[in-house]
């Protein structure tokens, strides 16, 4: 128990310990693939640098344009500013420019660069164009002209000139620009309104008439003609004006496509890197998810691994206790057993012995014929009894131990209950009790079951009613029912309560109404387990003053008319079939000469012996037909002297059937033959008993076979070179049977022992074991000499298995 219970510890410890393990390792796995999802690699870093750098391109982009629009609005003081923004800018082109591995990239920052230089040009010009408007000097540099050259232009002849002036006008409306397009308009001055357009055609004619010439008109004319010098030169500087502005949107929208394709292209490898980390991280997440489940499938599985070990040891633990408990209380159950068993002995036991020693003494002392009769009757009676109460201490010990057999055969059960009832009729006359006896015609017939068991069921309650009925009459009535045989046991005795009627089946137990009654207080108790054995049922009512009934029900299948209860022989005819050749050894000298006794009274020839040696060396001399040992030997046991027996060396020894005889109760004839044993003889025994064990040992033996395939062996498969083989084996058995025939006849030991020799090798080869211990017996007696009984014997025996031999070639030869 203490070792198991170490045993279950470690193992919940050990359990423990491989659940701890497998979650620190789900713990590092998933603390792994969190980490190797949020950090953050080279790649990663590189686009999340390059597109910070574009975002501040962009954004310096967008306050040099913001200050681009003040200064198309006129704010020339912010020139420098808007120079400022364009070198941040460039800058900022630099800084991702130091970033970016791309040749494409590289050139379109070039690109960039490059335009933003343009673009400030651009700018610089457009700031001088709108600074060029000097209409004012222009008005006063022609005044002074026109001054300086008004006499002149007074007294020269007047040409009178006329022009018609035709204009047409019509709207433009401008297409819908992109983003970058509407910043690069934000730096122009170009108004993003429909624009109307017109157009004029100037008609001049020349009158070369001579006019009057009038101071006014002339003076007007000079105006005129300052003022459409100012407006050309205005014209021209509109034009420059419209230039610069178109140079500055062209560069606007160059730089505005470059960096969207700069925008564009960051904005697809970052797509691209974000895809690949998805995919990457998402993969990451699988195959931790798969880590995880198989670890926690693990977990399951030791967990329930070390559950199932841990239960099993508890539940064996809880079995041995369990188990501890029961022998514990069986074992006091069978100290209380013992002890009632020795008061029970000692007292029941000393009345028979007692009785046999004082009608002894008496005998030994009268000459009387009729008193000697009539002690040795009481002797008889006395015997009985105690033999009878050894046989109830054995059954209940073999019941006891599940070592009880059932003998099923067929018999007649109206005959066997008839004769029960009759066997107790004198014993109820002299009671003063009437008998009654009821059985069912339906049990006139043959039925399987074992009827020794059934008569010993029978008289235990036909034995305790007539025990304890004083007067009335004891009952018995039987009848079939179903297939099953219900008897019925009823008497008028004292009757009993319910608490004895619990108590009866107890072993070793006696009612107060059973003191001074003879017996141990184990008839109910063997009959309740004799009639479970042959599986039956039993049942009891009863009350006091009014006597008891028990009823029995057995299973009782029919069974073949011709089949005869090998029980129901008599054994006063008992007698071997013919007189066998014995070995009989024990070292009990009283039980050695009665077993010798009854041996030589049923006809057979012993030898007896008292030590092992003396046995081999009787084995080793002549011929025996079996041997006879007691179990328990002090010299050497019978398990003993039967191994010995088989490893002497000799042919008899090795085929003789041995019998064992023993008192234990404990072992039984299959266990006994299990070890080699070809029957058993239990303590006591009758001589009926001994003439069943000992023919049917014989029997066995003598039953020859024999094996021809190895004479035909050399013939392959040729079945006429077989046939010759065996015919020809045939022919000279014949001839050794008529030699050993007429050895026998003669007496002559020497051509017995010759002819032994001759038939031994082929015998032994063929199998004839019943032939090949004789003859080697005899195969060692060539030296000759008077031949004895035992040497014709066995030589009978070889001439018998001879004959068996070509008759069983001869039939083989019919086939």
């Amino acid at each position: 128990m203490k070792r198991l219970n170490l045993s279950t510890k470690m193992k919940a410890a050990v359990g423990y310990a491989a659940v701890i393990a497998l979650f620190l390792a789900a713990v590092w796995l998933i603390v792994g693939v969190l980490d190797s999802l949020t950090r953050s690699d080279g790649a990663e870093r590189t686009i999340n640098n390059r597109q910070r750098a574009t975002n501040d391109v962009v954004s310096q982009l967008y306050q040099a344009e913001v200050i681009g629009q003040a200064l198309s609005a006129g704010q020339t003081d912010l020139f420098q500013s808007y120079v400022d923004a364009m070198m941040l800018t460039a800058q900022a082109v630099d800084s991702l420019r130091a970033i970016v591995n791309d040749r494409a990239q590289v050139a379109r920052l070039d690109s960039v660069k490059m335009l933003l230089g343009r673009k400030v040009d651009n700018m610089d010009n457009l700031l001088d164009a709108m600074e060029a408007d000097n209409s004012d000097e222009l008005y006063q540099q022609y005044i002074s002209d026109l001054i300086a050259n008004q006499n002149r232009e007074i007294a020269a002849p007047k040409v009178q000139h006329s022009q018609t002036v035709r204009t047409s006008e019509y709207v433009v409306h401008k297409k819908r620009k992109n983003f970058f397009g509407r910043l690069r308009d934000a730096f122009s001055k170009e108004d993003n309104n429909p624009q109307h357009v017109s157009e004029t055609v100037t008609e001049h004619h020349t009158d070369t008439l001579a006019n009057t010439i009038n101071p006014a008109d002339t003076v007007v004319k000079m105006l005129s003609g300052v003022r459409k010098r100012v407006d050309g030169h205005r014209i021209g500087q509109i034009a420059q004006l419209k230039r610069q502005t178109a140079e500055l949107r062209i560069n606007g929208q160059m730089l505005s496509r470059k960096v969207s394709e700069l925008l564009a292209v960051i904005v697809d490898e970052s797509s691209r890197t974000a895809e690949t980390k998805h995919l990457q991280a998402e993969s990451v997440r699988r195959h931790a998810a798969r880590e995880i489940a198989a670890i926690a499938f693990a977990a399951v599985v030791l967990a329930m691994a070390f559950l199932f070990m841990i239960w099993r040891d508890i539940t064996r633990s809880n079995h041995y206790r369990h188990e501890l408990e029961k022998a514990k209380k069986r074992a006091e159950d069978l100290l209380d057993v013992r002890q009632r068993l020795m008061l029970t002995i000692t007292h029941d036991i000393k009345a028979p012995v007692g009785s046999i020693i004082g009608y002894a003494d008496l005998l030994d002392k009268t000459a009387d014929g009729k008193k000697r009769a009539a002690y040795l009757g009481n002797m008889q009676t006395s015997a009985k009894h105690l033999l009878d109460l050894v046989n109830s201490l054995l059954d209940y010990h073999r019941l006891d131990a599940d070592k009880m057999d059932i003998n099923t055969a067929a018999f007649n059960p109206q005959q066997l209950l008839n004769a029960v009832a009759d066997s107790y009729r004198p014993a109820a006359a002299a009671k003063g009790l009437r008998l009654e006896y009821d059985c069912d015609s339906a049990l006139d017939g043959y039925f399987s079951g074992d009827p020794f068991r059934i008569r010993q069921i029978v008289e235990n309650l036909m034995s305790n009613a007539m025990k304890f009925t004083k007067e009335g009459s004891v009952s018995m009535s039987a009848k079939l029912d179903n297939g099953r045989l219900s008897i019925c046991v009823a008497d008028t005795g004292c009757g009993m309560t319910e608490d004895e009627q619990k108590r009866i089946f107890q072993e070793f137990t006696r009612l107060k109404s059973a003191q001074g009654q003879e017996g141990f207080g184990l008839g109910l108790s063997i009959t309740q387990k004799l009639v479970a054995l042959l599986g039956g049922t039993m049942s009891v009512s009863s009350k006091p003053g009014e006597g008891s009934r028990f009823g029995v029900e057995l299973p009782m299948p029919k069974a073949d008319a011709d089949t005869t209860s090998a029980n129901e022989r008599p054994a006063a005819n008992a007698r071997f079939s013919q007189p066998w050749s014995l070995l009989l050894i024990d070292d009990d000298n009283l039980q050695l000469q009665l077993t010798e006794a009854m041996l030589r009274n049923l006809g057979a020839n012993v030898t007896v012996c008292r030590q092992p040696q003396e046995l081999f060396v009787k084995i080793a001399e002549c011929h025996h037909d079996a041997v006879l040992t007691d179990i328990q030997m002090p010299a050497m046991n019978g398990f003993d002297l039967l191994r010995n027996l088989r490893s002497l060396g000799c042919d008899e020894a090795a085929s003789i059937p041995v019998i064992a005889v023993t008192a234990r109760s404990d072992m039984d004839v299959d266990s006994l033959r299990g070890e080699g044993f070809a029957g058993c003889l239990h303590k006591p025994f009758r001589q009926q008993e001994i003439v069943d064990v000992v023919e049917a040992a014989m029997a066995n033996n003598e039953t020859d076979t024999f094996d021809f395939s190895a004479l035909t062996a050399f013939s392959a498969d040729d079945a006429d070179a077989s046939r010759e083989i065996m015919l020809t084996f045939a022919e000279e058995t014949r001839k050794n049977i008529q030699r050993m025939e007429r050895a026998i006849a003669d007496g002559n030991l020497k051509e017995m022992a010759e002819t032994a020799h001759k038939m031994l090798p082929l015998f032994t080869i063929i199998g004839a074991k019943r032939a090949v211990a004789p003859l080697s017996c005899l195969n060692d007696k060539r030296a000759g000499g008077d031949a004895g009984s035992a040497d014709t014997e066995m030589a009978q025996t070889i001439v018998d298995v001879a004959k068996n031999v070509v008759n069983e070639i001869a039939k083989a030869s019919q086939d």
